[in-house]
């Protein structure tokens, strides 16, 4: 077999290779995750946190034994309690990851649970994902 002809089927079993494994979908939730990463300052709610965690990471670790919070009202009394240990003065953000998140009581945000002009405190979505809060509860009978 010629080299040039062994180098193509290589090439084209490879391309065959790849185009059934799922490599795409798993990078495509793998990126964005991994392009938040840990900030000074930054805590993430996602719908497959724990409220126990610290908040800090995007997405649950490997192991499950830390992750993002799992409620606004988790991340917003860590920002509360943060503010009242040390001021938060550079500001903080609260990312949202993608999800529905069911309210079972309002979220109430009070003046003290804002930031200054030099110091904002920011809740978001994480960019380009998508995040419905819902207070609504079925209703029967």
């Amino acid at each position: 077999m010629k080299p040039r002809t062994f180098l193509g089927i290589v090439l084209l079993s490879i391309a065959a290779l790849i185009a059934f494994l799922p490599i795409g979908p798993v990078l495509a939730e793998a990126i964005p995750a991994s392009s938040l990463g840990p900030q000074p300052n930054t805590w993430f709610v996602a719908s497959d946190g724990y409220d126990a965690w610290s908040g800090v990471l995007p997405s649950p670790n490997m192991k499950r034994t830390d992750g993002p919070f799992a409620t606004l009202q988790r991340a917003r009394d860590e920002l509360r309690r943060r503010r009242a240990a040390n001021g938060l003065s550079d500001g903080a953000t609260v990312i949202v990851r993608q999800g529905v998140y069911s309210l079972a009581e309002p979220l109430t945000i009070l003046p003290e649970d804002s930031g200054t002009k030099l110091g904002p405190i920011t809740y978001t979505a994480a960019p380009g994902e998508e995040v419905i809060l819902k207070g609504s509860r079925p209703v029967s009978g």
